[in-house]
């Protein structure tokens, strides 16, 4: 019943950052001094006490850290300098969120990309002035449906291969998982990721391999007056559903995956975008990448192959190979990626 301004979500990293701003706190009700040193340590220790599955143990542990920390801002207890830069930090790698109901205000937010929406804007600026672009989009979404704490023991690496031909541009969003969870913990566990990838909406869908085996997929039915119909998934004979449906300006494959206990899984989702090159006129190709709120520096490893009809260039700081421009960073923050493509005669 209280109406509020708006919405502020955050991570750990965020409260270590405001921790190193402000110094250490004392949290009356749990009886513990809390600073950026053992913020991590703390946080995990009240995630796992009296855990059971809807706990808000962690949640409630962080609430409370994140009053104290603005009680002491409030009073002036704290450096100008640090909470600078764990708010510049914060909101550009996405360990802060924020949105409001004033418009004024959320169009601030909304320009800087400060609410985690999912959009194409941030590609208008580089593209601008060129006649000839073609633009993709990548983003990778996961929600941890295993009623666990598994997410925060995953690393995943992220491997994109982006093939230049004349009929057009094929990808291949390559992600390996390692599940690094303990047996004997009683929050951690199976991974129960519903994966969700992000490509440009004139996009098509055209494969899944997991662990390099092939997988046949049907369209996941969406109607839970279907679905929850005894011996609905008999009928599926070993397929899996994947949701490969249009939302707004992207086309979105969805599916289940699973990645047990002390377990590498790679998967990778192939797509086609269907584009032509004009001959002897130098094109555009621009990449946007978004980072998932949330996670950390995952690695990012985009390879972007052509044949030797093609001119392609980049000032990326790529590794050149034959037929191969190759970029190496991370997904510490949204990225973006372009170079000018000239098929030959």
């Amino acid at each position: 019943g209280i109406r509020v301004d708006g919405v502020m979500a955050f991570d750990v990293n965020f409260a270590k950052l405001l921790l190193d701003a402000t110094g250490e706190v004392y949290l009356p009700d749990y009886k513990e001094t809390v600073s950026a040193e053992n913020v991590f340590e703390k946080t995990q220790s009240y995630s796992q006490e009296h855990f059971f599955p809807g706990s808000k143990e962690k949640k409630n542990f962080l609430g409370a850290l994140v009053k104290e920390v603005i009680v002491r801002i409030g009073n002036g207890d704290f450096s100008s300098n640090l909470l600078i830069i764990a708010l510049e930090k914060g909101l550009k790698e996405k360990h802060v969120l924020f949105t409001f109901f004033d418009p004024s205000l959320n169009a601030v937010v909304r320009v800087n990309n400060w609410s985690g929406e999912l959009s194409y804007d941030n590609v208008k600026g580089v593209t601008a002035g060129w006649e000839e672009t073609i633009n993709d989009f990548l983003a990778v979404r996961e929600a941890n449906v295993g009623v666990n704490k598994a997410n925060a023991f995953m690393k995943r690496s992220l491997f994109h291969v982006v093939s230049i031909d004349t009929g057009g541009i094929r990808g291949e969003v390559k992600i390996v998982y390692e599940n690094t969870s303990r047996e004997e913990s009683k929050v951690e566990g199976t991974y129960k990721n519903y994966l969700r990838v992000y490509i440009p909406k004139h996009a098509t869908f055209t494969g899944l391999t997991i662990d390099g085996n092939e997988v046949e997929t049907i369209q996941a039915e969406l109607n839970p007056q279907v679905y929850e119909k005894k011996g609905f998934f008999e009928k599926l004979s070993g397929k899996l559903e994947v949701e490969d449906v249009k939302e707004r300006e992207f086309s979105v494959i969805g599916f289940l995956l699973q990645v047990p206990i002390q377990l590498q899984k790679t998967v990778a989702i192939s797509y086609h975008l269907p584009v032509t090159f004009p001959i002897n006129k130098e094109v555009l190709y621009n990449l946007s990448l978004s980072k998932q709120p949330g996670t950390e520096a995952d690695p990012y490893v985009l390879s972007l192959v052509h044949p030797k009809t093609f001119d392609v260039k980049s000032e990326e700081g790529v590794t050149i190979q034959e037929g191969t421009l190759i970029f190496s960073s991370n997904v510490a923050t949204d990225k973006s990626f372009s170079a000018r493509i000239r098929k030959r005669d």
